[in-house]
């Protein structure tokens, strides 16, 4: 007889929601699906049942029968419009968390600022430094879901001293919530899964036309959230220097929403504003280098990262937080600190695209390789699947079940 699938509770945002977490649980499920029979837990969000056959569909306020599911699968991001529900539910009915940040600054403020405890729930977090960072701010009028330096109050211990289990994506990750936990918490270390991508053969020339650029223009581009976490500045004024050397026409394309660099927009800088899957990746096939700067770490895996490697592309990015596991030879690593250090090795990274194009190209092959390698669907869903079954073991508090 075949074996019966268990049952799976499965709680993240979808899309059309714009999250990256959207998009990885729009493919994570579907390998998941052949493992298990999966409930989806949503909140704001109409998903097309034909699009996800076979599983059912239920909304986090309708009654549910918590203790029905063999298994609990909770995706976090720092997010509150997205995960709000999704951090309440795991409080409330502990099952296995995919950690997707460790740091929770804006998702735990959006959660609790309008709450008569929040003040007590943040000095229970981070203390009475947080509770002072907390009133300066109010104190200022200032919005507290604007405040730029996230990482300096985690507020994550709540939920790492929850009851849950965890899966993240780094090493970086797993020692953030080993070091945030008051006893042992069970954590296991998985890649995020990557979809082949249909045609990731760029065709350079509707770039080109499309902005009135000449066939040896230099076309960089940054995928995602403009942020300032994101560095997309110190990429804008190095591309303005090397225009104003001459040498040669390069162009920074930002693919994605975020006004903190309109300053720098003009003939050699755009952006796109929000765009839909299909142009997201024309977008990426086109480009000659993806710019994937980002400082300081919240504890992310960077899934636009990981799409373009999946494409080919030869990525930039910084050495710090889980970039720095990535393999050598399949991205360029960038120290972030001091700005100013990595604003001229950023420009030394591009004058030598320009005198050394073959050995980016290289780069980008070796990267599409690994991608193809070591984050199939299905190697990912038998990973979770595993995790999943084995029993919780308080003697062993770590369970690394990938590298990446």
């Amino acid at each position: 007889m075949p074996e019966v699938k268990r049952s799976l509770l499965y709680a993240s945002p979808f899309p059309p929601q714009q999250s990256g977490i959207s998009h990885y649980s729009d493919l994570l499920v579907r390998g998941l699906s052949e493992l298990f029979n999966i409930t989806l837990l949503v909140h704001d969000c109409d998903l097309d049942p034909r699009r996800y056959r076979g599983m059912e569909i239920i909304r986090y306020h309708e009654p549910i029968s918590w203790d029905a599911y063999d298994f609990k699968l909770y995706n976090i991001g720092n997010n509150p419009w997205y995960h709000a529900y999704i951090y309440e539910a795991a409080l409330r009915y502990p099952g296995t968390i995919i950690l997707h940040d460790t740091v929770l600054y804006y998702l735990f403020t959006g959660y609790y600022q309008t709450r008569e405890s929040f003040f007590q729930q943040v000095y229970e977090q981070e203390g009475p430094l947080g509770v002072a960072f907390f009133k300066d701010m109010v104190k200022g009028g200032r919005d507290v879901l604007q405040f730029q330096k996230p990482d300096l109050l985690p507020l994550n211990r709540e939920l790492i001293n929850s009851g849950n289990d965890f899966l993240v994506h780094s090493d970086y990750a797993l020692r953030s919530v080993m070091d945030r936990a008051k006893g042992p918490v069970r954590v296991g270390k998985i890649n995020m899964p990557i979809g082949r991508p249909a045609n990731a053969d760029g065709r350079r020339r509707r770039l080109l036309r499309r902005f009135g650029l000449p066939p040896d223009a230099l076309v960089l581009g940054s995928f995602g959230f403009i942020a300032p976490t994101k560095l997309n500045h110190v990429i804008c004024e190095t591309v303005d220097r090397l225009n104003a050397e001459g040498k040669r026409r390069v162009f920074y394309l930002m693919v994605g929403e975020g006004k903190y660099v309109d300053r720098y927009l003009g003939p050699n800088v755009q952006k796109t504003g929000f765009v839909s899957d299909r142009e997201y990746d024309e977008c990426l096939a086109d480009v000659d280098i993806v710019v994937n700067l980002r400082y300081p770490s919240m504890g992310e895996t960077s899934l636009a990262l990981l799409r373009a490697m999946s494409f080919g592309r030869p990525c930039i990015v910084c050495d710090d937080g889980w970039f720095s596991e990535l393999p050598k030879n399949v991205v360029v690593k960038l120290d972030p600190r001091p700005e100013a250090v990595l604003a001229e090795m950023l420009y030394d990274a591009l004058l030598l695209c320009f005198e050394q194009p073959s050995a980016f190209e290289a780069m980008g092959m070796g990267a599409r390789q690994w991608i193809e390698r070591e984050f199939s669907v299905a190697k990912i869903g038998e990973q979770i699947a595993a995790f999943l079954a084995e029993p919780a073991q308080q003697e062993r508090p770590v369970v690394a079940v990938a590298g990446v």
